[in-house]
């Protein structure tokens, strides 16, 4: 559970390891890192981190996060170096960049363009920079 001001926002987080085990220190940073997407969108439902460690020196990481009314987001980032936590951050990094392009996206579309007197339409946007 994350709390956001006075809403309680549940999103549910599985952290799943293939070809190995992770440890419960390591689950839990996992866990506090990929929470943080619940900033960029309050519709997200569920996300699933899968750890693949067949390769223990270069784990792969992927990422998956289910969002109301969208296409599930998904990043996957192979480490080169072994940095299991710094691979987690990169496909957060990703995610969020995701979702705030979908968010800007969904905005976008909800903008009514405004008639202009000569009868072409101009966006909000270029009506505040004249």
């Amino acid at each position: 559970m994350i709390q956001t001001s006075d809403l309680e926002v549940w999103v549910q987080i599985n952290v799943i390891a293939r070809h190995g085990n992770l440890a419960g220190g390591t689950q839990s940073k996992i866990t506090q890192k990929l929470q943080k997407l619940s900033r960029f969108n309050d519709r997200i439902s569920a996300v699933n981190a899968t750890i693949d460690l067949a390769d223990a020196r270069e784990p792969v990481v992927e990422v998956v996060v289910g969002v109301e009314k969208a296409n599930d987001f998904v990043a996957r980032v192979k480490t080169k170096d072994g940095n299991l936590l710094g691979a987690i951050e990169a496909a957060s990094q990703k995610l969020q960049e995701q979702l705030k392009r979908y968010k800007e996206k969904k905005i976008d579309s909800h903008r009514v363009p405004v008639p202009r007197e000569d009868g072409s339409d101009v966006t909000p946007e270029e009506d505040e920079s004249e």
